[in-house]
């Protein structure tokens, strides 16, 4: 640790003091680069960050194990990188060492499809022994049919989760959150770690214990929740036990939120020319709000640049409001329509 290096400017450090700058020094390098050779938009991940560097880069979580232990410890990964203030965040799903089992890769592609940065990866192999296989694709029908299920569930929130984001660029903040970070006020919510949500909209109550086909879930008291697919309004709040059979995570509503959707398509490109619809979920006093942003996906600066479109919605006295309060984008109309809202 007091080996001497140099920036090659002539300026000696000591080891010690710019070890944990090596990861943060090749992201800020590699960024500009990397969006020089197209000039567009590119993904930069390291798996070695430090402070500010959100800012240029996503994180993933490392080499992890094939376990039931390690799937928890992606959600508690996902909360403290956010804190960090790197919200582009996620684990290699189904784990990276050892064997994954069937049920395991199952509920974690469920957990994953929540991960902002969402990637299955293994390694080959460990002391000459080689892994099996991991792939989405090739366990049996019915575990196939629900990883699919969760990867379409993921691309119809895109947008949701892409206004997460845009939010975080201009504003700061989180977008995986804990229940302590949205309800600071009851003490219930300090300790839970194995639920999260997306903003404080979305609440997600992953299964993380084998052979288990129920969720202990925590719905604070103070709010309207819903059942996220039905729109049934859930009447056993504060903590509660939930059916969640191996095809099936959880997933909740807060009232007074409205939250953007797209139908899903085999990619990103093309899932962005399908039609949008809202999910308006209503509080206690028969309101909600929500917004979405939307560029070309694929410009760099568009905000700075204002070439963008921002829009906010409300819903009150039996009404939606669609205000926009940014329109630079009008090719936007050209291809999205809103086909649908529904209200809970």
């Amino acid at each position: 640790m007091i080996a001497e290096q140099t920036d090659g400017r002539g300026k000696i450090y000591t080891h010690y003091d710019v070890h944990n700058l090596y990861g943060w020094s090749e992201t800020i390098a590699t960024l500009p680069a990397a969006r020089s050779i197209e000039n567009k938009r590119s993904v930069v991940i390291s798996r070695s960050t430090f402070p500010t560097s959100g800012s240029f880069t996503g994180h993933w979580l490392g080499d992890n194990t094939a376990d039931w232990r390690h799937l928890k410890y992606n959600i508690i990964g996902m909360l403290e990188f956010n804190l960090f203030g790197i919200p582009y965040i996620g684990a290699d799903i189904c784990g990276f060492f050892h064997n994954t089992t069937e049920q395991m890769c199952q509920r974690w592609m469920q957990l994953g499809s929540f991960n902002p940065f969402f990637r299955n990866h293994n390694g080959n192999d460990q002391d000459g022994i080689k892994f099996i296989e991991q792939d989405p694709g090739i366990f049996s029908p019915d575990v196939v049919a629900s990883n699919r299920r969760a990867v379409e569930q993921r691309y119809t929130l895109i947008p949701y989760l892409y206004s997460l984001f845009f939010r975080v660029h201009i504003s700061g903040g989180t977008v995986v959150r804990s229940m302590a970070h949205v309800f600071p006020t009851i003490p219930d919510c300090w300790p839970l770690d194995e639920q999260f949500l997306w903003g404080s909209s979305l609440l997600i109550a992953p299964v993380i214990k084998e052979n288990h086909t129920t969720k202990s879930v925590y719905l604070p008291w103070t709010e309207r929740w819903f059942n996220y697919y039905t729109g049934e309004e859930m009447k056993a709040l504060n903590e509660t036990t939930v059916a969640a059979p191996y095809d099936f995570l959880p997933l909740f509503l807060r009232g007074g939120s409205i939250i953007p959707h797209q139908q899903s398509a085999m990619n990103t490109v093309e899932s962005r020319k399908k039609p949008l619809y809202l999910i308006v979920a209503l509080d206690k006093n028969q309101q909600a709000t929500g917004e979405l942003f939307w560029d070309d996906g694929e410009s760099i600066d568009t905000y700075n640049r204002g070439t963008y479109n921002h829009f906010n919605f409300v819903f009150k006295s039996n009404g939606l409001t669609i205000e926009p309060w940014t329109y630079k984008y009008p090719e936007m109309g050209d291809t999205i329509k809103l086909e649908d809202i529904k209200v809970f």
